[in-house]
């Protein structure tokens, strides 16, 4: 299994932004080493992005745990310590520079996971991969922090969601529900009383 991560570090996510991320995947790696998969390879690929693409993570993981600062993960021969996303930019959000940096290892990995609270700054970029990360991710999924700023990225994916109403466990629930090609039954509406 290969699950990929493409964090925003762009200057608008510095501070509490990158925070709630943060815990996210910490959470989620978590969970995934807990309930999952002792029995399954599960290799993680992680970028972040702003002005520049930054590979954090790039291997198996086998064991999992926690420091104060983050968390260490086990992969391969190496040790990992998983990012506390210090390499906060100021520049623009080049996620197609990302999105093509992922597309060049010409794998097909079950989730593409996307941590953003803006649009694409490298419009032209982001367009000509889009058709090659659809093709290399099974699922894509989006985060984001302010859900008004769609724009492009709805090109890639219609799962966009307010990272505020999701957490670890809803993203742990998705990742088996792509692993078991289940489809979710979409929520139903909410009940409006007059």
């Amino acid at each position: 299994m290969i699950i990929r991560f493409l964090v925003d570090s762009s200057g608008s996510m510095s501070g509490e932004p990158l925070r709630k991320v943060h815990k996210m995947l910490v959470d989620f790696i978590k969970l995934l080493h807990e309930k999952n998969m002792q029995e399954k390879e599960v290799f993680i690929q992680m970028l972040s992005y702003n002005i520049k693409t930054t590979e954090l993570i790039n291997g198996e993981l086998y064991k999992v745990w926690t420091h104060s600062d983050g968390i260490n993960l086990e992969m391969g021969y190496k040790e990992y310590r998983a990012p506390y996303f210090n390499d906060i930019g100021c520049g623009p959000k080049n996620i197609g520079c990302a999105l093509k940096r992922f597309n060049e290892y010409m794998t097909v990995a079950d989730l593409l996971v996307i941590f953003t609270k803006g649009t694409p700054s490298d419009v032209l970029e982001f367009n000509s991969q889009i058709n090659r990360t659809k093709k290399y991710n099974k699922k894509i999924i989006i985060f984001h922090g302010n859900i008004n700023k769609i724009g492009l990225l709805s090109t890639l994916t219609d799962n966009i969601f307010s990272w505020d109403v999701f957490d670890a466990d809803t993203l742990f629930s998705t990742l088996q529900d792509c692993v078991h090609n289940r489809q979710k039954m979409p929520v139903p509406p909410k009940v409006i009383e007059l």
